[in-house]
């Protein structure tokens, strides 16, 4: 059986380890589209065409962050 990013993110939810309070469809858009700006802000600085102000390492950080939001904190 093969899972796509949604069934993943549903399986999570069911398991009680990602919050549920919003539909998996919207944490992959979320998460996907953070993502994208950010390593594209990446893409524009290497190419002299924008100072974005932080670097790859910068970007990682930010995305365990914001997947860190959608992760239950169990006691």
């Amino acid at each position: 059986m093969q899972l796509n990013l949604d069934d993943f993110i549903a399986e999570g939810q069911r398991q009680g380890c990602i919050d549920a309070t919003l539909k998996p469809q919207v944490i992959r858009q979320i998460i996907g589209g953070s993502s994208q700006m950010l390593y594209q802000g990446l893409v524009l600085e290497s190419h002299d065409r924008r100072i974005m102000g932080y670097n790859e390492d910068d970007v990682r950080s930010g995305i365990t962050a914001l997947i860190d939001k959608f992760v239950v904190k169990k006691a």
